[in-house]
């Protein structure tokens, strides 16, 4: 199963199609700021699992299969390692909230 990224415009974009290339967008961090860069070709993607993942890209090549859990360890394992993939070089989890941290 590929992990896919939290899109709620998927259905719009079967429809039309993306409006741009979505490989070439790359989640990059600088002292915990986050920023999406569109990269001219030769760039190499700071964080490509995480920058695939939050546009909604396959992440099947970059991700291993992960198996079917059984017990709820395998299932904490699984999710280690999954969250462990999506996690950024600096070592925190991007999100898309940018507002206060207080609501």
């Amino acid at each position: 199963m590929a992990y896919r990224g939290v899109d709620a415009s998927s259905e719009n974009r079967m429809r039309y199609g993306p409006t741009t290339d979505l490989s070439k967008w790359s989640l990059e961090v600088d002292e915990g700021r986050q920023v999406w860069k569109y990269l001219d070709s030769g760039e190499v993607k700071q964080n490509p699992v995480a920058s695939a993942y939050f546009v909604g890209d396959d992440t099947s090549e970059l991700l291993p299969e992960q198996p079917k859990p059984k017990t709820y360890e395998e299932a904490l394992r699984n999710a280690v390692k999954f969250f462990s993939a999506i996690q950024t070089a600096d070592g925190h989890w991007a999100g898309d909230y940018g507002g206060p941290m207080f609501l």
